[in-house]
């Protein structure tokens, strides 16, 4: 006997149901009735089995998407201590606590990157990463200005509202479209 589909176990299910039911309701014989019960047995296990196979789907898909956004959490912590280790060792260049390169002058003295455990190719990846994490900041808070200004042409009111504001107001008005997405005009009116 071959396997079914999941279309064709769906779709035979109800079938199988329906059978046993016709048959209970069509027996005249106690082996008819024993018929009906087997259909019945064999619908209600296949009912279950299909309800396991569901649960453990469901269930597997939930880790998945778990594990994907434990995967995304990592990663973005990943980055932040990269670029915290970029502003840290710069910070420590700029004080004199490590060595610069091209810094004669009491470079024999101070640790170079190698000598606390980095090498240069860390700190240039975690220089990159930085200055990309605030250009993509800056690209999102300029979507963020663009959405605010549609906004404002778009809306008469929200213009209105932002003429009548004091330069200050409306400054931080502005500031807000772009550092939260969902601000909104009318939240700044006088």
């Amino acid at each position: 006997m071959a396997a079914l589909t999941k279309a064709e176990f769906s779709a035979s299910l109800p079938s199988l149901v329906r059978d046993a039911a016709a048959r209970l309701a069509s027996a005249e014989t106690s082996a008819e009735v024993l018929d009906a019960r087997l259909m019945a047995t064999a619908a209600y296990d296949a009912a279950k089995s299909a309800a396991r196979i569901a649960t453990a789907k469901r269930a597997h898909d939930e880790i998945i998407v778990a594990v994907y956004k434990a995967q995304a959490d990592a990663l973005a912590i990943e980055s932040a201590a990269k670029r915290r280790l970029a502003d840290e060792y710069d910070a420590a260049q700029d004080r004199g606590e490590v060595k610069r390169v091209g810094n004669s002058s009491r470079a024999e003295e101070l640790p170079a990157a190698a000598d606390i455990g980095l090498s240069h190719k860390d700190i240039h990846e975690a220089r990159q990463l930085r200055w990309n994490g605030t250009l993509a900041d800056a690209i999102e808070r300029l979507r963020r200005l663009e959405t605010f200004l549609r906004e404002c042409c778009r809306s008469g009111a929200a213009a209105r509202v932002l003429m009548h504001m004091d330069d200050a107001a409306a400054i931080a008005c502005v500031l807000d479209a772009i550092t939260d997405p969902h601000a909104r005009v009318s939240e700044h009116a006088p």
